[in-house]
């Protein structure tokens, strides 16, 4: 792991215990988190989400209970809350302290390409319906996609198409909570960009249901489909094929979204009552550093939060990145504003917009009940 190597190098006396390697990650990790916490045995750091502070801040619904230490004045050391973007800023918070240290940021609106198959990527939705049409045609998938994991991998597919279709704005309004759902208008759009959403699906490869994002990211690698939207982070799985960035593949936003970085962060935070505090507070400071997240992004295939980065020698699809990062009007944090029920459970069949839009692709639903679902849950689902 580069951020721990960088550790290393600044503090080689300290000792590193990366516990993933030792249980592994996923499901596993959480489960073992929970367990150290009930047992008040933390560990000193540990990897979690912006839409996970409240479970740990507010640990059992108790305030408190907070399994988080403050790092208000490790922001204020660094100097990150003038450095960082204010986007950022924003969701590594909780009642306005900070509790977490960004690593990089995941644009989750890409579209990835076999430029083999893909000369230029389509900008548009319009471009992007037509290709689709023209490749299916010639026996090629168009779209490369997973369902077998689950939702989420739709849902990235949905907001994308969504911004795509009826542009930033409305995207960043409807996943904020602000928009008018009782507007035949607001109906229409959601509407159109549904239909677009199926078109697209419904030129998925046939075993799309039992796949999960790597092996769909495969499909593209391999010359059987031609595109992929996911995060950024399959670029690197791309690079662990042996794939040469803007040789064998390509990147770019996903169609029409030019305007919008859809993103999410990987975050560290530090534990109340860390064994190593001091330790730990080091490595967050290697965590938040320009040296570290160069490193770890150059490999990963995101973005750094640290903008003194030095991204001159990255390659095409990475510089592309960071300029659409720049250039976009609207920054859009979906760890935050996702569409999701609270407190649901899945015996509820509203817990969100992920499961709504697998059960959608199981023909369960039809896209009218996905609709009536929508402005049905939208006050509550977008309320934070």
């Amino acid at each position: 792991m580069m951020i721990i190597d960088e550790f290393t190098v600044q503090y080689p006396e300290v000792d590193v215990v990366n516990m993933t390697a030792v249980i592994g990650d996923g499901q596993v990790a959480r489960e073992t988190l929970l367990e150290r916490m009930d047992a008040n045995d933390p560990p000193d750091v540990f990897q979690l989400g912006p839409r996970d502070f409240e479970v740990w801040v507010e640990y059992g619904g108790d305030a408190a209970d907070n399994r988080l230490e403050s790092l208000d004045d490790l922001f204020n050391a660094e100097g990150w809350t003038t450095l960082y973007p204010a986007g950022v800023l924003e969701v590594l918070q909780y009642d306005g302290v900070f509790y977490a240290v960004p690593v990089n940021m995941h644009r989750q609106n890409s579209l990835f390409y076999n430029t083999e198959i893909v000369a230029t990527p389509p900008a548009t939705m319009a471009e992007f319906l037509t290709l689709a049409e023209e490749l299916n045609g010639d026996g090629i998938v168009p779209l490369a996609v997973s369902a077998g994991t689950g939702g989420w991998t739709l849902e990235i597919i949905f907001f994308s198409i969504l911004s795509g279709t009826a542009g930033a704005e409305f995207h960043n309004t409807f996943y904020t909570g602000n928009a008018d759902m009782s507007d035949a208008a607001t109906i229409a759009t959601l509407e159109e960009a549904l239909a677009n959403y199926q078109t697209i699906i419904g030129y998925a490869n046939a075993d799309a249901g039992d796949l999960g994002w790597d092996a769909a990211a495969g499909l593209v690698a391999d010359g059987t489909a031609a595109m992929y939207i996911h995060g950024d982070w399959a670029k690197g799985y791309y690079v662990s094929l042996g794939l040469t960035p803007g040789v064998d593949f390509g990147a770019a936003p996903a169609p029409g979204t030019a305007d919008e970085f859809i993103y999410n962060v990987d975050t560290f935070a530090l534990c109340a009552g860390a064994p190593n505090r001091e330790n730990a507070l080091n490595f967050l400071r290697v965590v938040g550093s320009a040296d570290a997240q160069g490193a770890f992004n150059q490999l990963k295939g995101s973005t750094p939060v640290h903008p003194d980065v030095d991204i001159s020698a990255w390659d095409d699809v990475a510089t592309s990145t960071v300029d659409h990062l720049e250039s976009a009007t609207i920054l859009h944090n979906v760890e935050i504003n996702q569409f999701s029920v609270p407190g649901a459970t899945p015996e509820d069949a509203a817990v969100g917009m992920a499961d709504q839009l697998l059960a959608l692709y199981n023909g369960d639903i039809t896209d009218a009940d996905l609709i009536t679902w929508i402005v049905d849950n939208y006050a509550v689902a977008t309320t934070r």
